[in-house]
């Protein structure tokens, strides 16, 4: 897996850039660039993981994706 690690300028510069996309996509890619959480934390992410009153997320899962096809781990 490729990873792409640039400057915090670039990561902004990609937040304004990708703001008018779907906002599910960018919800991860804000939680990525903010939080410094990997791909497949952010993809696995879900709702209940998040508080927002406490504002933390806690990250229990991992999509690891093998091939064609994806699978869900829980060995953090």
């Amino acid at each position: 897996m490729e990873s792409i690690v640039g400057t915090l300028e670039e990561a902004v510069e990609s937040l304004v850039v990708n703001k008018h996309h779907e906002i599910r996509y960018w919800i991860g890619l804000f939680l990525a660039v903010m939080t410094g959480i990997r791909k497949g934390e952010v993809l696995a992410l879900r709702w209940s993981d998040i508080d927002f009153e406490g504002a933390t997320e806690q990250i229990q899962q991992n999509q690891l994706t093998h091939e064609h096809s994806m699978m869900l781990s829980t060995d953090l």
